[in-house]
């Protein structure tokens, strides 16, 4: 419970990626550390000239990306307490099988769907 949160009643969930299978190539592809100094220096260089740097951080976008294939999650109802979920979504073993449509943590392409929407 996080009290001082928008969100009282959050949880995070993770998808193992070694036991989903990946239908496309899951490389992203990353600057190499010159063109990030020459993208530096450039912006140090002219400086004087009022340029300005920044950045940002788009670590959330991995889970709000499309995924064209779903996958699906293999999750055992005692996992998932506190929340009113009907028992129809589970068998009678107390496993359910769930969806996964959007980028979540623990995915392998998540990297490579963010970069392609991006």
């Amino acid at each position: 419970m996080h009290p001082n949160k928008t969100e009282v009643y959050r949880f995070r969930m993770t998808a193992g990626d070694n036991r989903l299978d990946a239908y496309q190539n899951v490389q992203s592809p990353a600057v190499g550390i010159l063109d990030a100094k020459i993208h530096i220096n450039i912006t140090i260089s002219d400086a004087h000239k009022g340029a300005r740097y920044c950045t940002a951080n788009i670590k959330d976008f991995f889970l709000c990306s499309i995924m064209p294939i779903y996958q699906y999650m293999h999750i055992c109802s005692q996992m998932i307490i506190d929340f009113n979920l009907k028992p129809d979504y589970f068998d009678s073993k107390g496993y359910g099988n769930f969806e996964i449509q959007e980028g979540m943590y623990g995915i392998n392409q998540a990297a490579i769907l963010a970069y392609e929407q991006l």
